[in-house]
């Protein structure tokens, strides 16, 4: 009996260990889903910008000339930036204008799978404690070419 509990502990210790250290890709198109239902698409691109979709605008995050409001005629970027803590990964949306950082959003992806995360916003900036057992959490599901809309 000590044998097969040594053999299954070992088991889920390189397990464990396996998943924590497999590389998560979120370069890709993701469906977000808050916990009020609203829906929002992000497309994560390689080189660390992001775009995103939401009620029927497109909102690009590279190179997008404002035409309104206090930045008029200023170009606007959204770059993203990880830190892998396990099975989580912290983020931070940074936005500019004229190159110039002028605010960002923090939070936490807990990694559910390849194609699923939780996402908890922190829009406090303390990222101290994250509780995912909160009702204010986000669903990010990625969208895979036979997914899409046409």
């Amino acid at each position: 009996m000590k044998k097969i509990s040594w053999i299954l502990l070992f088991l889920l210790n390189n397990i464990t260990t396996f998943a924590q250290s497999e590389k998560f890709n979120l370069v890709g198109e993701w469906k977000a889903e808050d916990y009020d239902g609203h829906s929002t698409d992000y497309i994560f691109f390689e080189d660390f910008y992001f775009s995103m979709r939401t009620n029927g605008f497109i909102i690009d995050g590279k190179n997008l000339k404002l035409k309104a409001g206090k930045y008029s005629g200023k170009i606007s970027d959204h770059k993203y930036e990880l830190s892998r803590k396990g099975e989580y990964i912290d983020f931070s949306f940074v936005y500019y204008i004229d190159k110039q950082e002028i605010g960002r959003t923090i939070g936490r992806f807990k990694i559910i799978n390849a194609d699923e995360l939780q996402v908890i916003f922190d829009l406090n900036k303390d990222i101290a404690e994250y509780d995912f057992s909160q009702e204010r959490i986000s669903t990010f599901k990625r969208i895979k070419t036979d997914d899409k809309e046409i």
